[in-house]
């Protein structure tokens, strides 16, 4: 036919600071043009404020935020993504999480 579009071959090629990051969660919202704006981030505990050392007894007894359980969220990654492209990457992680869940429904099963 008359105005097909050629076939294009595509290579996956991992950037100098491509890093595999651990991901809890998402923030984000819209960004003044209108595109989405992602954050990608860990959830962790807050180290205490200090620690002390008996020296005698090697024990050591940690202080917190006044008494409070505390949780960084440490961003690692964050994108700005057209509303297309935003779908598209919704739809492939609704398709591998179902595959994901289906293996992990079929390996409990096999367990069994």
């Amino acid at each position: 036919m008359a105005g097909d579009l050629p076939k294009v071959r595509i290579s996956y090629q991992h950037a100098s600071e491509s890093r595999v990051v651990p991901v809890s969660g998402a923030w984000g919202g819209l960004t003044p043009q209108g595109d989405v704006f992602l954050c990608l981030y860990q959830e962790l505990p807050m180290p205490p404020v200090e620690t002390v050392r008996d020296q005698n007894t090697g024990e050591e007894k940690s202080s917190t935020r006044e008494g409070m359980f505390e949780i960084a969220r440490q961003i690692h990654i964050q994108a700005v993504l057209r509303p297309d492209v935003a779908r598209a990457i919704a739809g492939f992680l609704e398709r591998a999480a179902e595959k994901a869940e289906a293996a992990t429904a079929e390996s409990s099963k096999s367990d069994k």
